[in-house]
């Protein structure tokens, strides 16, 4: 039986994305997932909502107008439990989530779910957990950041199994 190229390259792509579990799972007790949608982002809310655990959390990797997440400091936000209320969260990385924090800020307040500061564990970050979040952070992804429906985004769990 002859092994088309077609195999070979699916094969070793698997393999990668394997490892790459594998290695995330290790490191962290957490999970990354590629290729998650737009059309995820309600039910990695929910099921952040039934986990009902602090710490528990979902963050979207993406890049800008269907790109891919960038390979160091990629653009992300995240849906969480902290003092047992899920909120959404636009954290600092340091590089591009510190560049589009204004935007960001901008956007919920527009919206009437405004952002305030916190930090923890030595990490700033802004929060909301007022409104629809898994509408808003569509709306963000889709009108801030040009993501669009069959955009692949990495999705990191931690708390709960991912869809």
């Amino acid at each position: 039986m002859a092994i088309t190229t077609t195999t070979l390259v699916f094969a070793v792509v698997a393999a990668a994305v394997v490892g790459w579990v594998a290695f995330t799972r290790r490191r962290s007790g957490s999970i990354a997932l590629p290729n998650a949608r737009l059309r995820d982002v309600p039910k990695v809310y929910e099921l952040i909502v039934a986990a009902r655990n602090d710490g528990s959390f979902g963050v979207f990797l993406f890049g800008k107008n269907g790109s891919p997440p960038a390979n160091d400091g990629a653009l992300n936000v995240q849906f969480s439990i902290e003092d047992g209320r899920v909120g959404l969260d636009w954290v600092s990385n340091g590089q591009l989530n510190d560049l589009e924090r204004a935007r960001v800020e901008a956007f919920f307040r527009d919206r009437g779910a405004p952002m305030s500061p916190k930090s923890m564990n030595g990490i700033s970050y802004i929060r909301t957990v007022s409104g629809d979040l898994p509408t808003l952070a569509q709306d963000l992804l889709r009108t801030v950041f040009g993501v669009t429906d069959e955009q692949g985004m990495l999705l990191i769990t931690e708390g709960f199994a991912a869809p």
